[in-house]
């Protein structure tokens, strides 16, 4: 028989599922401050094409390879500086990691140099010197788009290193996602934005309740949408139709929706509250 092993991170907000057969073994791990992580308020984790867990907490980053555990924190020997009360991480095309914090903006980890690059003065249009990154995407082109607590969307070019577009919205930006035709979607507050990657046009949808989450789902040529409150319907558009749809989930949450696919196509939703 053989095993996988399953680590656990405590989250605000969390969701876990698996399917198993007779031929399969699971083993849980749960990882806290007693093994080596440096906050047990984990707010994102990601893995890189090495396997190696990147870890966000409220005292900086906890990297983790499966044996060992190694720490980013702001300090002298990093090239820059970044807050440590991590809200985003995400791994670009290039696998390099972006940082997005709770009140220190946003910035770039380059893996391979161990190097960090702060890109506040490029998205720290009023000199706030306050940024809470709440989503990180990239597009078809390359470009990375960063949604904000109350200050919209900004739109970096990587090559020519300048901010080319500001969606100035005043709405937390909960979520960012790039589907399977190359659109960008975002969403503030109750309306959901499609941006349409060819002809750079912008389309608005408008929900009841607060958008939290998107999900692209090439499988069945939809955008899921997740919203919070007493909804309890998961919303879709359909490239199809293009419209609007809703199943009922009878999921409610009060706060926090997340949604996530797995590799048999099936829907997940996590809640919080």
């Amino acid at each position: 028989m053989f095993k996988k092993y399953i680590f656990l991170i405590t989250l605000f907000f969390t969701f876990f599922c698996f399917s198993q057969d007779d031929t399969e073994n699971y083993v849980i791990d749960f990882i806290t401050t007693k093994q080596g992580l440096s906050h047990n308020y984990v707010s994102n984790l990601v893995s890189d094409d090495l396997n190696m867990k990147w870890i966000g907490t409220e005292n900086g980053i906890t990297k983790f390879n499966g044996y060992d555990y190694d720490y980013l924190k702001p300090s002298n020997e990093l090239n820059g500086q970044f807050y440590k009360n991590i809200e985003i991480l995400f791994l670009d095309s290039q696998s390099n990691l972006w940082i997005g914090t709770k009140s220190g903006g946003l910035s770039y980890l380059d893996i391979k140099n161990n190097r960090i690059k702060d890109y506040n003065y490029l998205i720290d249009i009023a000199n706030e010197g306050d940024l809470r990154i709440t989503s990180i995407s990239q597009d078809s082109t390359g470009n990375i788009w960063v949604g904000t607590w109350k200050n919209g969307v900004f739109v970096i070019d990587l090559k020519k290193d300048k901010l080319i577009e500001h969606f100035n919205l005043y709405n937390p930006i909960y979520s960012i996602a790039k589907d399977f035709k190359n659109n960008i979607w975002f969403c503030s507050s109750n309306k959901l934005y499609q941006f349409n990657n060819k002809n750079k046009k912008t389309t608005t949808h408008k929900f009841n309740g607060l958008i939290t989450n998107i999900l692209s789902d090439k499988s069945r040529n939809k955008v899921w949408v997740a919203t919070s409150g007493d909804d309890s319907k998961l919303y879709s558009y359909s490239y199809e139709s293009q419209e609007i749809e809703a199943i009922e989930t009878n999921v409610v949450s009060g706060f926090s929706k997340k949604l996530s696919i797995d590799k048999d196509n099936r829907i997940w939703i996590g809640t919080w509250k």
